[in-house]
């Protein structure tokens, strides 16, 4: 284990703060088309977390959260009236066909950004981040 001076800390501070705007791409179709995820601070994606994932829906409602969250084209007034949301976390499901393995990949894809994503073969990543 190494022992940091000053100017490796600062230096580490830069890098994290260029960190904060990380951003990833998100599937949103079977041809591949994208929108992009951006990251947000921990607290944002830990209150998603926390939330109650027991049942499907439930767990299926965290994942809408965590991807409406860090998608910020899903927030405009303009698409989710297009699309005919009643609630603003409706353009999840319409952006996203109803595909729920899109959404669960694309929910995977912003929790590794975060360093919380699972390797490959796990049945669903909030549940696998809160175990």
């Amino acid at each position: 284990m190494a022992k940091l001076n000053l100017e490796e800390l600062v230096a580490r501070a830069t890098q994290s703060k260029a960190d904060k705007f990380q951003v990833r791409m998100v599937e949103i179709d079977r041809e591949g088309n994208t929108i992009q995820a951006t990251k947000k601070d921990l607290r944002t994606v830990s209150k998603i977390l926390d939330m109650e994932t027991e049942t499907t829906n439930d767990r299926f409602q965290a994942e809408m959260k965590l991807v409406y969250d860090h998608c910020p084209v899903l927030h405009e007034k303009e698409l989710q009236a297009a699309y005919g949301c009643v609630e603003p976390l409706d353009a999840v499901e319409k952006v996203f066909d109803s595909n729920m393995g899109l959404i669960e990949k694309a929910a995977k894809e912003i929790l590794d950004m975060y360093g919380l994503a699972e390797e490959d073969g796990t049945k669903n990543p909030v549940d696998d981040v809160k175990n």
